[in-house]
């Protein structure tokens, strides 16, 4: 976790306590959507991190392949 994760969690927890011991519901409503916003912002961040990994994984895949077909065409000539 980031800082600033942490920091948006922790700004949105007081405000909702502060709504919440006020009893004003608009304050309460934007202290959870602050939390709820944090949570977002965090499993965005996760989603690309995984597609950069999954990207990452094909193209390490497709060098294998590469070096495979490179090691192929390498052996037919020392054959010739």
């Amino acid at each position: 976790m980031d800082s600033k994760d942490i920091l948006l969690g922790i700004v949105g927890l007081m405000i909702s306590i502060y709504g919440g011991n006020k009893q004003d519901l608009i304050t309460l409503v934007l202290g959870i959507s602050l939390i709820f916003f944090a949570v977002y912002l965090k499993l965005n961040e996760l989603e690309v991190d995984q597609d950069n990994l999954k990207k990452d994984i094909n193209n390490q895949l497709e060098l294998k392949r590469i070096w495979r077909e490179l090691d192929d065409i390498k052996t037919k000539f020392e054959k010739r």
